[in-house]
């Protein structure tokens, strides 16, 4: 696809529309996903209202969330000053990350992006059914703007904890959480444009 026709989908569904979305970048490694989404947000929207969580090296569900609410906490500075510091605090004395993100209401994290990346280099230890249900919940229960960066073509190499193989298991939930999918195959010329 286009490098052109993917920037005005991700402007007309990310910017100029209100509804909740998960979006899908996907190709090869090494040719410039992440650094075009990188450059997108630079160049269209307010880095304030996107939070960026890499997959990698997340061992467990809690992790993942932990991120999420620290990019969180760190975009609405303004009302989480103390938070960041808090949340240590709070998983000590049990109350667990996901209850902590299940009391976020809709409008504290309203207009925010996540960009969930590296989902090839996701843990053996996690289910990628379990970071699929999260972002389900994330788009269907608080209403925000989900958009994942990856390479498809690798996870067939991959398998969770319980030995399925994660394409498998992508293939299985993808129809039903990714509303538009988006492949990611710059010509040698947009290549050098970017750039």
């Amino acid at each position: 696809m286009k490098l052109s026709k993917i920037e005005k989908t991700l402007s007309d569904k990310l910017i100029k529309n209100d509804n909740a979305i998960v979006i899908s970048i996907h190709g090869a490694w090494g040719i410039g996903k992440t650094y075009f989404w990188n450059l997108f947000v630079e160049n269209n929207l307010s880095s304030d209202n996107v939070a960026y969580i890499s997959l990698f090296g997340h061992s467990s569900l809690d992790d993942i969330k932990t991120a999420i609410l620290t990019e969180i906490s760190t975009i609405r500075h303004d009302k989480y000053k103390q938070f960041s510091e808090k949340l240590n605090e709070l998983q000590i004395y049990g109350i667990s990350v996901g209850s902590i993100l299940n009391m976020l209401s809709n409008e504290e994290i309203k207009n925010i992006i996540i960009c969930f990346d590296d989902f090839e280099r996701l843990s053996n230890k996690l289910d990628l059914k379990d970071v699929l249900g999260l972002i389900s919940y994330l788009k269907e229960s608080k209403n925000c703007k989900i958009v994942l960066i990856i390479n498809e073509g690798e996870l067939k190499n991959l398998k969770d904890s319980n030995n399925q193989k994660r394409n498998k298991v992508f293939s299985l939930y993808k129809e039903k959480i990714i509303d538009i999918n988006l492949k990611f195959e710059p010509t040698t010329e947009e290549t050098l444009d970017t750039v």
